[in-house]
């Protein structure tokens, strides 16, 4: 522990030492220990940064004098260990006079910036990063030294943000250097960066109260910015600013301040910009948006001004009054207020939305059940596209909602149960089925019914369910199917076993003519072919089943074609199947196996071996 005390000492000396650029006084420490030289600090810094930062101007000396004795630089490339150190070191020492520049630029070290931008090896363009050094750090005297120096096209944009000068004058909140640049660059005045802030924009949005009115002085224009400057002062509440860029007038823009005053709950500023400068509360939605944000007092202020009650049944852009905006939000108090100052419980959209259906929407109990308090309520009310509320409920899986509305009247539909089988809402439509079991007859427009929703989910205790309450196990849909033809199609085994348990007609057939055997062959589901064989099935479905836009091919040709070997054994062992049978163009599956050049399956299908194949 004591010599790891000693170390870090003379390291810590070794640092001084650096940072004075003590070559003579490094040499004698170092030469007890050349390790000191590999040490850093608990900053994590090099001796290069060290010495950097100890003494800038020093360190640009060192470097441009890099041949006389006693260098600092020289030494450490003669005696350090450190190899990155060494490499970054001579790269430096190569070209000094550029790194040097920019490294006054970086310390604000003016005359050895002035003196080196003018050295043939120097490039003096400043980059966008040196600008925003330059405009956020230097004193007020330096910039105006680099100002007067070098050419006003270095300092008008930055090619990054687009900031002028005035811009930067502006950012440092600097009133004189804004002066300055108003008196040399007035275009400037109105021009915005690439964030489409103006220089009024920005002293209003840092509060920079001197240079906003210097700026508004010299006719800057208080619309000019992508969130004009009013918009902005609004934002932040800064009722000063407010006054001092309307003077009391409505300024029309597409940036309405009473918005921005709203959605930061900004009182003092709304109401002056309604009460001094005439700012109107019709426009924007103003009422729906408090309601929205929950802004209890502006929702009062405005419903309390002389236009309240003309705004109070207004609709937004979504067709929503102030009240229905309070009902999907679920905020009770809004909801209350609004309707104590006369908002339309009543109420029904264009689209056929009322009050009731965004609260239950939402889920909101408190104002679902004050408005089924209501005398005229109707609680089966529909929309333009058939939703109730009970309908909306189930679309929201909101089964409490749900139980709720049943038990106030709301009467379940064909169109309820096939939401809830649709939307796999299976507790919901249990509920449902439990209440009228007459809808289990429900179609859907493709003539799909519940037994098949569910089979489409592979929902076997559904199913079991379904088939205990009654359903038509047989019913088809559009395309002829049934839900036996769609658990093969599934390959859904327990399914499909359940189902013909139930009594589904194994011989029922789509429209293109396949039973549920044939799909499961098609499908190459065997072991699902071999349960509906055992259950009955008519293998002859599958022997005569011909594909139609395909020259009639049987199954045969088919796996024959595809290369399916053992499709092929299957069939000529399960079903016996025919091999000389022929397609329109009079070709066997054996043609199709020979043009395919299978040699297993030509084998299996050559006379001598598909006959006995059966025997076999």
């Amino acid at each position: 522990f004591e010599r790891k005390v000693a170390f870090t000492n003379e390291q810590q000396n070794v640092f001084e030492a650096v940072k004075a650029f003590d070559v003579s006084k490094l040499r004698r420490l170092v030469s007890k220990d050349k390790t000191l030289l590999l040490g850093r600090t608990q900053l994590d810094s090099d001796l290069l940064s060290i010495a950097l930062n100890g003494d800038p101007r020093r360190f640009i000396d060192q470097l441009l004098n890099s041949h006389a004795d006693n260098n600092f630089f020289r030494y450490f490339l003669e005696t350090s260990t450190n190899v990155a150190l060494k490499q970054k070191l001579a790269h430096i020492l190569k070209d000094p006079h550029q790194f040097c520049y920019l490294t006054a630029v970086r310390f604000e070290l003016i005359d050895t910036l002035l003196q080196l931008r003018l050295h043939p090896q120097v490039d003096p363009t400043l980059s966008d990063e040196a600008l925003v050094s330059i405009f956020a750090h230097y004193s007020p005297d330096s910039l105006d030294q680099l100002l007067q120096t070098f050419p006003v096209e270095q300092f008008l944009r930055d090619q990054r943000l687009q900031n002028s000068i005035l811009h930067w004058a502006v950012l440092r909140g600097d009133l004189q250097l804004v002066r300055c640049a108003l008196h040399r660059h007035r275009t400037l005045l109105n021009e915005c960066n690439v964030l489409g802030e103006s220089p009024l924009a920005l002293a209003v949005r840092y509060g920079f109260r001197d240079v906003a009115r210097l700026l508004i002085e010299h006719g800057a224009d208080v619309l000019r910015s992508k969130w004009t400057p009013v918009w902005i002062a609004a934002c932040l509440g800064d009722l000063e600013m407010v006054r001092m860029l309307l003077a009391g007038e409505v300024i029309s823009g597409r940036n309405n301040p009473l918005v921005a005053a709203v959605e930061h709950d900004q009182l003092e500023v709304f109401a002056y910009l309604h009460e001094s400068c005439g700012y109107s509360l019709k426009g924007d939605c103003l009422l729906h948006k408090a309601v929205q944000l929950g802004r209890v007092r502006f929702v009062r202020y405005i419903l309390e001004s002389e236009e309240g009650s003309m705004l109070i049944d207004n609709l937004d852009t979504f067709c929503f009054t102030a009240l229905m905006t309070a009902a999907a939000c679920g905020r009770f108090d809004l909801f209350l207020i609004l309707v104590q100052s006369g908002a339309d419980p009543y109420f029904s959209n264009e689209f056929g939305y009322n009050v009731l259906h965004c609260a239950v929407y939402t889920g909101k109990w408190k104002i679902v059940d004050f408005l089924l308090q209501l005398p005229e309520m109707d609680v089966n009310a529909r929309t333009a596209d058939g939703f109730n509320a009970l309908g909306i409920a189930i679309g929201q899986n909101n089964l409490a909602m749900v139980e709720y509305l049943l038990g106030k009247n709301s009467e379940p539909t064909a169109s309820h149960v096939l939401l809830a089988g649709y939307y796999k809402r299976y507790n919901i439509l249990q509920m449902l089925l439990d209440r009228d079991q007459s809808l289990l007859k429900a179609r859907d427009v493709t003539g799909r019914n519940l037994l098949m929703y569910v089979v489409i989910d592979r929902d076997l205790p559904m199913v079991n369910d379904l088939i205990a309450r009654g359903i038509d196990v047989n019913a088809r849909s559009r395309g002829g199917f049934t839900a036996l033809l769609i658990a093969a199609c599934n390959y859904e085994v327990s399914i499909c076993d359940l189902l013909i348990s139930a009594g589904a007609n194994l011989e029922a057939v789509d429209d293109v003519g396949r039973t549920a055997l044939a799909i499961a062959m098609d499908m190459l589901h065997l072991s699902l072919v071999k349960l509906l064989l055992s259950r009955g099935a008519n293998p002859e479905s599958v022997q005569s089943f011909r594909f139609r836009s395909s020259r009639n091919a049987t199954f045969l040709h088919k796996f024959a074609l595809e290369g399916q070997t053992f499709a092929v054994q299957f069939l000529l062992e399960q079903f016996h199947f025919d091999s000389s049978v022929t397609d329109d163009n009079g070709e066997t599956a054996l043609d199709y196996a020979r043009k395919r050049g299978n040699a297993a399956i030509v084998e299996l299908l050559t006379p001598s071996r598909s006959s006995s194949s059966p025997e076999s």
